[in-house]
């Protein structure tokens, strides 16, 4: 691929919620933004506001992540100046940059897919020399194109690679859903270590249950729980409550989302032990 990860150490919770504004002083120790807040396609501008913790009301010491999951135009604005776009997007405060989620469907034609593949790896590139932090982005619609990316991992050793799952739209009992899941095992036992992944579209109450027991040191990024509480919506029951504040519903929904992770959490650790005994 010619691209070579440039070694970082990840400092971050297990969950990463989303802002779409400010925090309303809910505290966290890190936030994901979308890079679709920093840019107008229609007009091809740049946001004047580098200083996103100010911006989104984020304390200091918090981190900020950058996600790239966002309508295609942009995307393939950048492409167009990949150089241009990673020295613009290096300009803002951030923590960790995402690999940008260039569009990997089955249904595109192979072409497509590997030049999107390609995309992914030279904006990385690019955001690297420009001292980015960025967590390495996989995804694959053919065993080959797994094969070369576990590949790439095993000489190139990153402790984490990000993966979007917002593609596959169906139950955690469902075929697919299985089959995704074997598929993010498989790739770890091609890397030959315990490459750890960060999950976007995987923060439903269900799906994380589904994975944060399976995969070791998941992070999970979480798009609904801001989202939802802006609609003065519940992430648990997914029905509104208008007597609750924006602010007390994106810090209940928060709080539901990780008492959701340190039970799957408890329970593996219960197993283990238990496990251990009986090995006794």
């Amino acid at each position: 691929m010619g691209v070579k990860w440039k070694p970082f150490e990840i400092d971050l919770p297990p969950i990463i919620p989303q802002l779409n504004a400010k925090t309303f002083g809910v505290e966290h120790p890190a936030y994901g933004i979308s890079a679709k807040k920093l840019y107008y396609p229609v007009t091809g501008g740049w946001s004047q506001e580098k200083d996103l913790k100010k911006r989104f009301g984020i304390k200091p010491e918090a981190k900020v992540v950058l996600s790239f999951t966002m309508k295609d135009i942009i995307l393939d604005q950048w492409a167009m100046d990949i150089e241009g776009a990673c020295e613009r997007l290096a300009e803002y405060n951030v923590d960790y940059y995402l690999a940008p989620d260039f569009s990997i469907y089955s249904n595109y034609p192979p072409l497509d897919r590997l030049v999107n593949l390609r995309r992914i790896w030279l904006m990385m590139d690019g955001l690297q020399k420009h001292g980015g932090k960025v967590i390495p982005g996989v995804g694959w619609s053919r065993s080959v194109d797994m094969a070369r990316q576990a590949e790439w991992c095993r000489a190139n050793r990153p402790s984490m690679v990000c993966l979007t799952m917002t593609v596959c739209r169906c139950a955690t009992k469902h075929k697919a859903w299985i089959e995704m899941l074997d598929k993010l095992e498989r790739f770890q036992e091609e890397c030959g270590y315990s490459v750890r992944f960060f999950l976007i579209g995987a923060s439903s109450p269900a799906r994380m249950r589904s994975l944060a027991g399976r995969f070791e040191g998941a992070i999970f990024y979480d798009a609904k729980t801001y989202r939802y509480a802006e609609f003065h919506r519940k992430v648990w029951d997914k029905k509104w409550d208008h007597s609750v504040s924006v602010k007390d519903m994106f810090a209940q929904n928060m709080e539901y989302l990780q008492w959701i992770y340190d039970e799957v959490m408890e329970e593996k650790s219960g197993f283990q032990q238990v496990a251990g005994q009986a090995g006794g």
